[in-house]
């Protein structure tokens, strides 16, 4: 007996949850049509103007909850256009430029060897210089490899970022738009029968 108390339960949440709205369509289908064959007659106008209203308001509804879910990206509501009005004031645009900072590399100054200097002076003072050179490529390349590591890191991590975002949105959207789609549905049969009754029984 709990079981299948439990079953009928499920069933009418079953139908409140999923089915409601095709129901109330199905319905708005059969009375239109028994306007149009004047089976019913009584206040035609009413009823149609009903319909109508009702199928507007559930569609304009919808558009309120989609304005409220995406607000963050400013949808063109009455508010948002109204708060876009020109107001004539001039626009002040300030420009940052950024700065790009220096390798820290010093400039070293070049001493200059006697010309009367002997062969071996000149060679070991040429290879001190190629050696400093050296050492100066050497930390060059040891910063380029930091920054490259740590534009990689950098670049992995965004592109982490993105993707959950992307899911996010996606989930959002999807949530938002499938589970409104019987409730549009509706509306939009609703406002075609009192439509088609106004036009047919007016």
């Amino acid at each position: 007996m709990k079981s299948r108390s439990s079953l009928m339960k499920a069933r009418v949440l079953w139908f409140w949850r999923y089915m409601k709205f095709y129901f109330l369509s199905f319905v708005a289908v059969v009375i239109a049509i028994l306007y149009l064959v004047e089976v019913l007659n009584c206040y035609p106008i009413i009823v149609s103007g009903f319909m109508s209203i009702i199928g507007i308001s559930i569609l304009w509804r919808s558009q309120i909850l989609d304005a409220r879910q995406f607000t963050d990206h400013r949808p063109n509501t009455p508010r948002n256009a109204i708060m876009l009005w020109p107001t004539g004031k001039p626009i002040e645009a300030s420009l940052r430029m950024g700065m790009l900072g220096s390798l820290g590399l010093k400039a070293r100054a070049t001493v200059s060897i006697p010309e009367d200097a002997t062969i071996g002076k000149k060679v070991d003072f040429l290879l001190h210089q190629v050696n400093d050179i050296q050492a100066i490529i050497g930390n060059l390349d040891d910063r380029i490899d930091a920054v490259d590591t740590s534009q990689t890191n950098k670049s992995r991590e965004i592109k982490t970022e993105i993707d959950n975002l992307k899911t996010s949105l996606e989930k959002t959207i999807a949530g938002h738009i499938v589970g409104t789609y019987d409730a549009n549905f509706f509306g939009i049969i609703i406002t075609m029968c009192g439509i088609l009754i106004q036009s047919f029984r007016s």
